[in-house]
C-alpha cells in the first residue's frame, strides 16, 4: 500500500519544479515528501 504511494508523490512533484527546485535545494523537497510519507503513513495506521 506505501509503494504505490511513494512513487506517486514524487512523479506529481517532478513535473511541478521542472527541476528548478531540485537544483536550488533538493532538501526541502525531499523534507516535504518525507513529511507527506510520513503523515499519509500515521493517518493510514492510525
Amino acid at each position: 500500500m506505501t509503494m504505490p504511494a511513494v512513487s506517486a508523490l514524487p512523479a506529481s512533484t517532478r513535473p511541478s519544479g521542472a527541476g528548478s527546485t531540485e537544483s536550488s535545494r533538493p532538501s526541502s523537497v525531499l523534507a516535504i515528501l518525507l513529511a507527506l510519507l510520513g503523515l499519509g503513513a500515521m493517518a493510514t495506521r492510525g
